[in-house]
């Protein structure tokens, strides 16, 4: 690593862990103030993503820094607000087929620039949780971790990797993965977003299924052999017409339930913070030193770690602010002292104001 790599890192600052056994962090910019996900990978094609930072791919999460070093790869890149396939079925269920044809004609437009790229990229994880609908109502694909470059001089894959049930066979070690690698994982996620469930369930005949079946044919010279075959098809069944990459039908269709979605996991959050205060008081536990999104940022500053003497200072601090504040006076330009209400809206203010420094100064929230 550079030094000027080694800058560019130390400009990020860890928030918090999202995922632990893959070393994943939200991070913040000094500078900007951006949000953006850090990722430490074990294992890795540094290929890939330099091509996808210098590619402008729209609807990836945009790679703003790629470091190597002693065998890691570290990437930070873009965050994307909104929910995964999975995070959203898991609120409101399968989706209809009009809604499910939308989503998977969109993923067909995000992998077509992919796979027509020289060398080909192959995603090789496409799955529920590597597939979003962000906050505006497009679809993202993430997490390329997995991702290789297709190579004709090869007849497998050097490294295995894929995710159980939506990895095709050759991902087992029958070949080498190409696109239709992609085109297997997408037709099994199809069917997982009708059904919640796998093609060997049988919960599925519908007018997609054969499409979804040529999709996973075990040997790849039957599958179809491009996105852009499969996209055609998909177009020429007559449930959408043309590209739809920003999903505007699905996203007003689904913003009533987005709404009544997002009152629930209010009110569940409410209650699960007012458990946590009263777990939180009667055994206070040590936590990592960055809990920006974490919920004890809602506490107030000193007490957020849960660290007995920092605790201990800040009780005392803010008993010293509200006893200087409540039984302090205030006079006018005669020097008069003020009484009644006016007094107290004085000893307000200056609370307001001294609580609203120490917030400030302590980064809450």
């Amino acid at each position: 690593m550079t030094i000027e790599e080694r800058y560019e890192l130390s400009c990020y600052q860890e928030l918090t862990k999202l995922d632990d056994s893959k070393n994943i962090w939200l991070v913040r910019h000094n500078e900007s103030g951006m949000i953006y996900i850090k990722k430490e990978l074990q294992w890795f094609n540094r290929d890939i993503y330099r091509r996808l930072q210098n590619a402008d791919l729209p609807d990836i999460p945009k790679i703003k820094l790629c470091i190597c070093e002693e065998s890691v790869l570290t990437v930070i890149e873009e965050y994307i607000h909104g929910l995964t396939l999975e995070q959203f079925m898991e609120q409101n269920g399968t989706f209809s087929e009009a809604k499910a044809v939308s989503i998977a004609f969109a993923v067909c437009d995000i992998l077509e620039p992919l796979h027509t790229s020289q060398p080909p990229i192959v995603h090789r994880d496409i799955k529920p949780s590597n597939i979003m609908i962000s906050n505006d109502g497009i679809i993202k694909l993430i997490d390329f971790n997995a991702a290789k470059e297709f190579n004709l001089t090869h007849s497998e894959d050097t490294r295995l990797m894929g995710t159980k049930k939506f990895a095709a066979p050759e991902q087992y070690g029958f070949g080498q993965s190409d696109p239709r690698t992609d085109i297997y994982a997408l037709g099994i996620t199809f069917y997982y977003m009708l059904t919640g469930d796998y093609p060997d369930s049988g919960k599925y005949a519908g007018k997609y299924y054969d499409i979804i079946t040529k999709c996973i044919q075990l040997a790849k010279e039957d599958r179809y052999p491009t996105v852009d075959e499969l996209r055609k098809v998909i177009q020429e069944r007559g449930t959408i017409a043309g590209s739809n990459k920003r999903t505007n039908d699905l996203h007003s269709e689904l913003a009533p339930k987005r709404k009544l979605a997002a009152q629930n996991r209010f009110y569940s959050d409410a209650l699960d913070f007012i458990k946590r205060i009263v777990q939180f008081a009667l055994q206070p536990k040590s936590t990592d030193k960055q809990l920006a999104l974490g919920w004890r940022r809602w506490l107030p500053v000193g007490f957020r770690t849960g660290k007995i003497w920092k605790m201990l200072i800040a009780a005392l601090g803010y008993v010293l602010i509200y006893a200087l504040c409540f039984s302090g006076t205030f006079t006018d330009a005669d020097n008069a002292a003020y009484t009644g209400f006016t007094l107290w809206a004085f000893r307000i203010d200056a609370l307001l104001m001294l609580l609203g420094c120490v917030e400030l100064i302590g980064n809450y929230g």
